[in-house]
């Protein structure tokens, strides 16, 4: 019987603005070969609330569940769709915005269940610390980014730079858990290693440091060699499956469990 699989995450999980077209991919892999029927929400660039709020619409509509908990330094503007621009009156009192919340629905059980609130968002804009990440974020979401998204972006840098990511901790590691909660089956792997070496980032390092480069081109598909990624759709099968632990194949163990290319170009590095 064919299973029902939903992806979220980042580039580890995506090839392109389509995320599903590369044959070369793992998760194209998984839905040709191993025949799962594959969702695949991830987009390259996006942090762990674009992924948390596909994850939050979707997860009921599939059987088995795969998240990669994306870098901490980046994370996504929502808007939710009732709600009225009412930037121009920020130095309103705190009564008054509290009033104009509960109006437009955002707070108080009027405005529905939080899960309803949920699905009415939007998302606006995405930040992180690159320097083209604005023009990355019009590009993945087909749409201009507003001023107020772009002076958001701004802001989440300065905030970064003033207290690192510690506003951000929290957040990470709650969604973290109440994807756990909520999906106990759910297999989740950390895309780099800021939080635990066992990574994905740790596959793409067997060719970064035998090659001493990182420039990729456009055949590396989720920053690893075809033969990489085939790899790792067989060991994901596995590890759906109740077999395998797909994070004991990362880290230190990761030679055990995936080849380093033989030449640049078989890596897809230039």
């Amino acid at each position: 019987m064919t299973k029902k699989l939903g992806i979220f995450g980042d580039s580890f999980a995506a090839s392109g603005s389509d995320n599903m077209i590369n044959p070369a991919c793992w998760p194209r892999i998984l839905r040709d070969k191993y025949n799962y029927e594959v969702t695949n929400y991830a987009q390259a660039g996006t942090g762990i609330s674009f992924g948390y709020y596909h994850f939050l619409k979707y997860h009921e509509n599939f059987d088995k569940i795969i998240f990669l908990l994306p870098s901490i330094y980046r994370g996504s503007i929502f808007k939710y769709n009732e709600y009225e621009d009412n930037s121009q009156n920020s130095n309103s009192s705190y009564n008054e915005i509290e009033n104009r919340l509960m109006k437009d629905g955002l707070l108080g059980y009027e405005g529905g269940r939080l899960e309803n609130k949920i699905k009415n968002l939007s998302i606006e804009g995405t930040y992180a610390l690159y320097d083209n990440h604005l023009t990355w974020s019009e590009k993945m979401l087909g749409k201009k980014i507003s001023k107020n998204v772009e002076d958001f972006n701004k802001r989440r840098i300065e905030d970064w730079c003033t207290y690192g990511y510690a506003n951000d901790l929290l957040n990470y590691n709650a969604i973290m858990c109440h994807i756990s909660y909520q999906r106990p089956q759910a297999i989740i792997i950390h895309s780099f290693n800021q939080f635990d070496p066992k990574s994905f980032s740790s596959i793409s390092d067997i060719d970064y440091r035998k090659f001493k480069q990182k420039k990729e081109g456009r055949l590396r598909t989720c920053h690893m060699s075809h033969l990489q990624n085939q790899e790792v759709a067989n060991n994901m099968d596995l590890a759906l499956k109740g077999k395998l632990n797909f994070v004991e194949t990362l880290g230190a163990n990761v030679y055990n469990f995936y080849t380093p290319s033989e030449t640049a170009e078989q890596a897809g590095l230039e």
